[in-house]
């Protein structure tokens, strides 16, 4: 037997306990992640993103573990010379590595897909952020192509590299071309992100009636999306809003309002000052039996000014209901019932009047001019 082949054989026996030992490390590690992946699964509640995580992430992780600890366990045992062909080729370092990690990306892309077409999940099931449910069917449908679009290049820069392609002058190329579209189209990004900030923030939900601050917009809320925000005004025209102006304004939401308010002005003529203090009294009254009025809150019926033509009141206080026919129902009733008190108290509300004075003049006072007869 020649002397190279002696000396090869020797290596490998030499090599058996260290190469066994890295094989039994290795299958202790790839047990150990996934008993520990395991527990994890089992400990996070039901729809888990982390629960996802480790469910998709353990089978790439320990196939991985396997392989490395098996490709180190092999390097041992063979002689160098059988190696160094293997250790010539770059994929042999590192596409395994590539091939887990892009494993796992689509499995996690595919359990978002899964979790977006609704309906009973499997054990796999995910629960997507309250934000992201809120999302359209079309705008779903469309951050499903984003992650799939990113999720593809994400895996073919890994495989380039794992191919020993350098991958700075894509990354160079790609930063430069993502400077000139982000620049073209910089209105279409910012009403995107807008419409991300728009559902997750919650300030407003379909069919609510808002209003923008300092602006005409106002409206209820027929649908939203990642660019626009359709309100349709109150004479039934629809209103194609960008998210970004949307975010720009203060956002008045009547929708969610706890109470209705009425605040209303009223006025007696100057000769019924006497009784205005019990048509007052009486007013408070009326307000604190009303059913349709929130006792719990502020009421206010007080005298507040000498005007023009009358002694002026108001009256202040919340409805119980915030629906809006229920409220003008409520708001009328109030003030019929003030205008009844005023009667009873036979009192009159005053109108703007003239009164003209004219002094008048001895009849011998009055001259007849010349020229008369």
């Amino acid at each position: 037997m020649p002397e190279e082949a002696m000396e090869s054989i020797r290596k490998m026996l030499e090599a058996v306990p260290g190469g066994l030992m890295v094989l039994a490390g290795t299958l202790l590690l790839a047990a150990a992640f996934s008993f520990l992946t395991g527990q994890l699964i089992k400990r996070r509640p039901d729809g888990s993103w982390t629960a996802m995580f480790a469910r998709e992430g353990r089978l790439p992780l320990v196939l991985l573990t396997l392989f490395l600890g098996g490709k180190e366990s092999f390097e041992q045992l063979m002689p160098e010379s059988w190696l160094s062909g293997l250790r010539d080729m770059s994929l042999f370092e590192s596409l395994p590595i590539t091939l887990a990690v892009s494993w796992f990306i689509l499995r996690c892309i595919s359990r978002v897909e899964e979790a977006s077409e609704g309906g009973d999940r499997q054990q796999a099931a995910l629960k997507l952020p309250q934000f992201l449910e809120k999302l359209s069917h079309r705008d779903m449908q469309l951050l499903l192509v984003f992650l799939r679009v990113a999720g593809g290049l994400l895996i073919g820069l890994l495989l380039l590299n794992a191919a020993g392609v350098s991958i700075a002058g894509l990354l160079a190329f790609g930063g430069a071309g993502g400077l000139i579209i982000g620049f073209a189209a910089r209105e279409i990004l910012a009403d995107i992100i807008a419409g991300f900030l728009v559902v997750w923030t919650d300030e407003f939900e379909v069919g609510e009636w808002i209003k923008l601050r300092n602006t005409d917009i106002e409206g209820t809320i027929e649908r939203y999306d990642l660019r626009y925000t359709l309100i349709r005004t109150f004479d039934r025209r629809p209103l194609f809003v960008p998210n970004s102006i949307i975010i720009k304004h203060v956002i008045e939401n009547p929708t969610r309002m706890t109470h209705r308010r009425i605040f209303e002005y009223a006025g007696l003529r100057y000769c019924d000052i006497g009784r205005l203090p019990q048509v007052l009294a009486d007013i408070r009254q009326m307000l604190t039996d009303h059913p349709g009025i929130d006792s719990r809150q502020i009421q206010l019926v007080a005298f507040d000014r000498f005007g023009a033509s009358a002694i002026e009141f108001y009256v202040y206080c919340m409805t119980s209901s915030t629906n809006w026919q229920e409220a003008v129902a409520c708001k009328e009733d109030v003030l019929l019932k003030v205008a009844e008190i005023v009667e009873k108290n036979g009192a009159e509300f005053a109108f703007p009047t003239t009164t003209l004075h004219v002094d008048s003049m001895p009849a011998a006072s009055i001259r007849p001019t010349s020229g008369d007869n």
